[in-house]
This record gives C-alpha cells, sequence and structure tokens, in this order.
C-alpha cells in the first residue's frame, strides 16, 4: 500500500503537507462521518486519542437554567440535562456528566453538573477553574448570563479566560441563551455580542463552538416563569446542544438507527436530485428503497439517494435502514414540479 501518492490522469502525484492520522475502512463514509473525524481532530476528542469504554467527561456549566431548581431547592423547573443525556446515550454516545453539583431531579439519569441558581457569568468564572480541577471535564457546555445581564458579555469573556488558564485543550460550547417569557430586547443583544465575541476567539484558535437556544423555545407556552423553562419545554433546549456534540463525539455504543429527515422533499423535474439522509444511532447501517421510481439509486453503505432526471408528479419513497441492532423507515413524499 502507497500512502501519499497517487497517480491521477497518468500523472504521478505526491502528497506535500503533515499528516495528522491515517483511518483505514471497509466503506465510504457518510460525510458526516467524515465531519466529525475532522472537528474531533480540531476539539481533542478524537477517538484514537482514547477508547471507546472510556466515557467523554461532559460538563454542564451555568445557573439555575442548568441546574433545573432555585438556590433554595423549594422550586423545580425544566432543565436540558436531562433530555440531553437520555438522547446521547440511547444513538451510540458514552458520556459522562460531570461537576460538584447533584440534581434533585430525580428522572435524570446521570445528575452530576455546575448549575449555580443566582450565579452570573462573573462568579462562574471565579468557580470554573476549581470545578474542572475537581471534576476533569473533557467538554464544557456553558450556558450564562442571565443572571446581571449588563455585565454577563464582560463576565463571559473572563470565564473563558478562565478555562484556558486551567486548560487551552478543553473545548467549550457556548450557548446563546434563552430569551424570557415577556421578550427582552436586551437578552438578543447580549446573544448577538457574545456571539461575536465567541467567533472572533474562534478565529483565533480557540477550542470553542456555538450555539443558539434563543428560537428554540416557545416563550408563551414552554416556560415555568419569566426566566426559566418549564419540564415540558426544557428538553427543546437539549437539540441544539445535541446537534453540536455529535459532530465531536465517537459513537460507540450500538444503537438502532432513527431517521430524522423530513419526510417531505420538494424536487424540480430535470433538475438533479440528491439526498444523504440524516440518521441517529450507530452504527449507520445498510440501506434500501421501496417503491422508488425509474432511475433512482441508493448507496446501500453512506444511503445517499440519487435521481438524476425528476419526472413532475408525486411519488411516496419509503427509506429503510437496518444496522443489525435494529431497523427503521421512513416514507418520503417527492413533490415534483415543473421547471
Amino acid at each position: 500500500m502507497t500512502v501519499g501518492r497517487g497517480t491521477i490522469s497518468g500523472a504521478v502525484r505526491t502528497y506535500s503537507g503533515q499528516m495528522d492520522g491515517l483511518g483505514l475502512y471497509s466503506r465510504p463514509l457518510r460525510h458526516d462521518e467524515v465531519l466529525r473525524s475532522y472537528r474531533g481532530k480540531q476539539s481533542g476528542l478524537y477517538r484514537t486519542m482514547w477508547g471507546c469504554e472510556l466515557p467523554v467527561r461532559v460538563m454542564p456549566l451555568g445557573d439555575s437554567i442548568t441546574a433545573g431548581t432555585n438556590g433554595s431547592r423549594t422550586k423545580y423547573f425544566g432543565t436540558y440535562r436531562t433530555s440531553l443525556y437520555d438522547t446521547l446515550t440511547s444513538t451510540g454516545y458514552n458520556v459522562d456528566f460531570v461537576g460538584s453539583a447533584y440534581s434533585r431531579h430525580t428522572d435524570d439519569q446521570d445528575r452530576d453538573h455546575e448549575g449555580w441558581p443566582g450565579y452570573s457569568s462573573y462568579q462562574l468564572r471565579n468557580i470554573v477553574r476549581d470545578s474542572l480541577a475537581m471534576n476533569t471535564a473533557d467538554i464544557v457546555l456553558v450556558h450564562a448570563g442571565t443572571n446581571k445581564l449588563s455585565s454577563a458579555l464582560a463576565g463571559m469573556t473572563e470565564l473563558l479566560k478562565s478555562v484556558d488558564l486551567y486548560s487551552k485543550n478543553v473545548p467549550v460550547i457556548v450557548a446563546r441563551i434563552i430569551n424570557q417569557q415577556t421578550y427582552n430586547p436586551d437578552v438578543t443583544q447580549y446573544n448577538v455580542d457574545l456571539a461575536a465575541m465567541v467567533n472572533s476567539r474562534i478565529a483565533s484558535g480557540d477550542k470553542l463552538f456555538l450555539v443558539d437556544q434563543e428560537p428554540v423555545l416557545n416563550y408563551a407556552t414552554d416556560m415555568y416563569d419569566n426566566l426559566h423553562p418549564s419540564v415540558a419545554g426544557a428538553p427543546k433546549m437539549s437539540t441544539p446542544w445535541y446537534n453540536e456534540l455529535v459532530t465531536l463525539l465517537p459513537r460507540c455504543r450500538a444503537s438502532n438507527p432513527i431517521i430524522v429527515s423530513p419526510a417531505t422533499q420538494n424536487l424540480t423535474a430535470g433538475q438533479p436530485w440528491n439526498l444523504l439522509p440524516d440518521v441517529l444511532g450507530h452504527p449507520s447501517g445498510t440501506f434500501s428503497l421501496s417503491g422508488k421510481p425509474s432511475g433512482m439509486t441508493i448507496h446501500p453503505q453512506t444511503g445517499e439517494i440519487r435521481w438524476p432526471s425528476p419526472v413532475a408528479g408525486t411519488y411516496h419513497v419509503t427509506l429503510n435502514v437496518n444496522n443489525g441492532t435494529g431497523s427503521d423507515s421512513l416514507q418520503f413524499t417527492l413533490a415534483v414540479g415543473a421547471p
């Protein structure tokens, strides 16, 4: 086997650069798997750095919205942690939530966290280095700024500096925070400023990632009070965290596949259409189609669907996936309009 040299269009080409890693696979990789490998290397969570038998240690850091209770523990509202942990572990990810606080939500499968009711971003800055020293984390999730909003941006800047002082190798996912039941434009402005600060630090080489929590809640129906999500609403907050984490984490545990692509697809007659379906679970599995129109094909290992020349009309095509642990099916409605 020759690595770094090949014949392309009759000419011998050689690779010039530094190779960070080499992997051999028995099948073509899906684009999400390639992205996960690349981003895992960026974040330091590259799977070959430690075995799959070791969980990724995740620290949820924040205030009462992370804790799911008030400071006196007399009120219980929602927290994203419950749904996030359950979704990660049920779709093949091996994680361990860490922190010095212990959840009072008895339905939490993993009750450790660093959510401190009433804490501002400055107060979290003051404790984060000790928190990481006591409970080593591979990655930190931060949702902070609700308390003392006027100084929250400066506090978040200092908080991220404190994480760097502990270790520049710990990646941090920073959230644009949820708004309030009574809309507060200052929260939106904070989120805009926070994103600008985080993106600037990313550009300078910091291991930071950004998610947006502000639009995920229905503030008329998903809130416990003006500041906190309800038990029913809080699981929506797990989605942005999950979507970012799965681009970084190794998938280790076998789990049933779940197809999550939109069931309705709009196409244009005569224009090539490709779809790489979004599938949770591990491994991705083997794919097939039922009821496919003439000319449509599917790659059995990546699941990529191709239709070079769609014909006008409405079609119902069923995508099937089986990964040995379980199976799933989704019927797509393909609406092919005139060009």
